[in-house]
């Protein structure tokens, strides 16, 4: 993605000219007959613009497929920590919208963000000399902030999680953030404490508005909630014993796990927050439970 808003507006500017205005003065001149003198000097420009965008394009450049007004937006969406862990940038700590916000079966809200969806999933971590998508490492930050949110009932976004991940130094810019060390920072910051659910326990626990992290893997031909090793959060149980999960990788359309994934050649469900699940799928790629709990 492109994150130079000044020349990605540039972009933007040079193909509204070159798609829109020089042709309709070249065609306005043409029929009128006032202008016919500068048509061939603004062919010239047409020409240079075209080979300038042509290079760019062969050079790889994002700012060419980005070059709109909502990516304009998205450039601005950057973190960028020095070695010591703090924002070069203080008013990136603009809340983050929820996505959703769902109920419990205690009537308790349920914070809900998606870390494959805008606002969260453009946010860029620039990391010492490593660039990090949320969309790509935003899983464990994105999965507890909806558990600590809830908990607490308010808004505690995954931004604000990861400033905690960089405050308590357990973020690591290639490998991202251990869901049990997130946990007990966040559990120290907020005054929580961390509890393991057993599985036997878990669609009880649940169903008295308990809301739990579970650590999901592949498997092959399961039904499998993301391309790797990743978090869901089960928030409620219908009277069937069914459980309702909410998915940071949740999508809108079915995709397959890419080569470079542990699942790879999985097809991946869409729309995994909006069905009940039974305990036994749930489970069989569920390998721990845990949750926060106040004090």
């Amino acid at each position: 993605m492109c994150t130079n808003s000044s020349f990605l507006t540039l972009v933007l500017i040079l193909k509204i000219i070159f798609l829109f205005v020089l042709p309709v003065f070249v065609v306005v001149s043409s029929i009128i007959k006032k202008y016919d003198r500068f048509n061939n000097k603004l062919l010239v420009l047409e020409i240079i613009i075209l080979l300038l965008f042509i290079v760019l394009k062969i050079s790889n450049n994002s700012c060419i497929t980005n070059s709109n007004i909502n990516y304009i937006k998205r450039s601005k969406s950057t973190i960028d920590y020095t070695g010591t862990g703090f924002s070069k940038d203080p008013n990136i700590l603009e809340k983050i919208i929820t996505n959703e916000i769902y109920k419990g079966p205690t009537g308790k809200n349920v914070y809900y963000f998606s870390n494959n969806k805008l606002p969260l999933s453009d946010k860029k971590i620039v990391c010492e000399d490593k660039e990090l998508y949320m969309k790509n490492y935003g899983n464990t930050l994105t999965a507890v902030s909806i558990l600590v949110s809830s908990v607490l009932q308010k808004n505690i976004d995954p931004i604000e999680v990861m400033h905690v991940a960089f405050k308590y130094n357990i973020f690591d810019c290639e490998k991202g953030v251990k869901t049990e060390d997130l946990l007990n920072a966040l559990a120290n910051e907020y005054h929580l404490r961390v509890s393991y659910v057993d599985e036997s326990m878990l669609v009880n626990y649940v169903n008295q508005g308990g809301v739990v992290l579970a650590k999901v893997i592949v498997k092959p031909n399961f039904n499998n909630f993301a391309c790797d090793e990743s978090n869901i959060i089960i928030y409620n149980v219908n009277s069937q014993n069914e459980l309702y999960i909410l998915n940071p990788n949740n999508r809108d359309s079915d995709y397959i796990c890419p080569s470079n994934s542990a699942g790879y050649g999985q097809i991946i469900k869409a729309n995994s927050n909006n069905k009940a699940w039974s305990f036994n799928s749930i489970n069989s790629v569920s390998y721990e439970y845990l949750s926060l709990e106040r004090n």
